[in-house]
């Protein structure tokens, strides 16, 4: 009904007398369109050289440390009698400091993977640069997510824990409380979890007034935190 009056182009109603705009409006739809499809091909072609270029990290500066890490976690398997209460003082006390990303929509994960991250780029990775190092530590972190459920994350955060003697919280209960994961106590986590941030200062044999130092700041921090009960309510 409107073929003798009117030309209908880009969604609109267009008098014929107003051919001259017709065509110009024509004529812009047309570079719109040749415009939004450039713009899709970019980013097509952007993607394929994003996703192009972590398969090649990943191939050349990952895949080949992946027995190693398995390795590694084989030689963890002491750290799995660790109790629900460990992991707990754990997230309270240490996943404020460190969030790369929003692993399973829970933060304390994304703060082990970056954590892990950081021990392993320091042993396998040569870098020259801190910025290298914070590329190698983000590009890490999402590939250990992405190859490794959250418990065997969890596990290799645990073997990669820092005491005078080496690595690994086992190892550490041993070392100064002789006990087993399972055996600690909230206040033996937090003390072990303190010697870890500086091993020598804070040893509890070298330096007993620093190690209860930390220990007590740490405490008050988990009383503070209110995430856990059992020390927020005491």
């Amino acid at each position: 009904m409107y073929s003798d009056t009117y030309f209908i182009d880009c969604g609109k109603l267009i008098p014929v007398k107003e051919k001259w705009f017709y065509l110009m409006i024509m004529m812009m739809c047309k570079k719109l369109r040749l415009l939004i499809f450039k713009l899709i091909k970019a980013l097509l072609l952007i993607i394929l050289v994003i996703v192009a270029s972590f398969k090649y990290f990943e191939m050349r500066y990952f895949k080949p440390y992946l027995p190693y890490i398995e390795e590694m976690y084989n030689q963890a398997k002491r750290e799995e009698s660790v109790t629900e209460m460990v992991k707990e003082v754990i997230f309270c006390l240490e996943t404020e400091t460190f969030d790369y990303f929003d692993y399973y929509e829970s933060s304390p994960y994304s703060y082990i993977a970056g954590v892990v991250a950081i021990h392993l780029v320091e042993r396998f990775v040569e870098y020259k640069k801190a910025s290298e190092w914070h590329f190698y530590n983000v590009l890490w972190t999402i590939l250990l997510i992405h190859h490794f459920d959250k418990e065997k994350l969890f596990i290799l955060y645990l073997h990669l824990i820092r005491f005078e003697r080496g690595f690994g919280l086992a190892n550490s209960a041993q070392y100064y409380f002789k006990k087993k994961i399972s055996q600690l106590t909230v206040e033996e986590v937090v003390m072990l979890l303190g010697i870890a941030r500086s091993p020598t200062m804070y040893s509890p044999f070298s330096h007993p007034e620093n190690a209860k130092k930390i220990q007590s700041r740490l405490m008050q921090k988990l009383k503070e935190s209110n995430c856990f009960p059992l020390v927020a309510t005491e």
